[in-house]
Parts: structure tokens; sequence; C-alpha cells
């Protein structure tokens, strides 16, 4: 072979492994929110630097959080789903859960809740399953996740800092 055929054979190889690269599967990915980018329901919310606490003494605070849901970032190829925060209370526990909402018909659905192990264990981190409300089949749905921050006990108010999102 002559050297300029060569090279020829050397652009086509360098092209195909350069094309191989270029269409390789998307990285991985993950997200870190704080807990002011989510909506309050109920309780009586003191929004701090970080984090929102629960000041009322009668109820319960529901912190819903959107998750992210884009192409590059599909909610269905979530694999792990981590709420933060800091359980104060002695008469309950921090629950939290994975959540869609129908995109076409009122209506949506939850996973099981977890909750804190003990009451006031302090410092928290709840590891969500996402794989039974985020799946092909709900990919059009809108999905967030659920923190439930027990009422304040005396001067000990709990707080939901934010949440972590990974996938593929």
């Amino acid at each position: 072979m002559k050297p300029i055929q060569y090279a020829g054979i050397f652009a086509l190889a360098a092209c195909a492994a350069f094309a191989a690269a270029a269409s390789s599967p998307a990285s991985a990915w993950f997200v870190r929110k704080h807990a002011s980018a989510c909506y309050t329901q109920g309780g009586l919310p003191i929004d701090l630097d970080w984090g929102i606490q629960n000041d009322s003494t009668t109820s319960d605070l529901a912190v819903l959080c959107p998750v992210e849901d884009e192409t590059s970032r599909l909610k269905q190829n979530t694999n792990t789903l981590n709420v933060h925060g800091l359980d104060n209370s002695t008469a309950a526990v921090v629950r939290a859960s994975a959540c869609r909402g129908n995109y076409a018909v009122s209506g949506g659905s939850c996973a099981s809740y977890l909750s804190t192990d003990s009451r006031g264990t302090g410092h928290y981190w709840l590891t969500i399953p996402t794989a039974s409300v985020w799946n092909a089949s709900t990919a059009s749905d809108f999905g967030y996740t659920i923190v439930v921050v027990p009422r304040k006990q005396g001067s000990f108010r709990s707080t939901f800092r934010g949440y972590y999102q990974a996938g593929t």
C-alpha cells in the first residue's frame, strides 16, 4: 500500500471512532434543590436560609417539591431520591414519598411513605423509592416529592432542608 492509502484508512478509522464516541449514551446527572424551591401546605412554615421549619403547634406541614423531568433528565430514569433535614419532634416522625400528578385527568398517586426511624432522631436522610410511580407508563405525568414535617413541640421545630435527585 502507498502512504496516501494508509492516511486514508487512518482518517476513516479516526472518523468512525469519533462518531462512536459522540453517539455514546448520556452521562449520569444529579440535582440538589433547596427547600425554598418547594410549595407548602398546612402547618406554619418558617423559611430560613438553611431550610423550612414547621412553627405550628397544631398541624403538620406538607412540603411538595417538583422533580427534574426534562429531555436529558427524565424522572423515570431517577435511581436516587434523598430528602434531608432535621427531625426535632419527640411525638411524631418526618415522612416522605415520591408522587405524580396525572397530566390529562384529575388525580395522581404516591409511593409508600418512608419515615424517620424514631421520634426525635436529629438529622435525617431518607432514600425514597421511585420506580412504582415514575416509570415508562407514567412518563407524561408530573413528578414531585412530598415531605411531611411534624408540628412544633415546645420550642423544638423540625426542618426540611432539601432534596437530591440522581439518574442516568
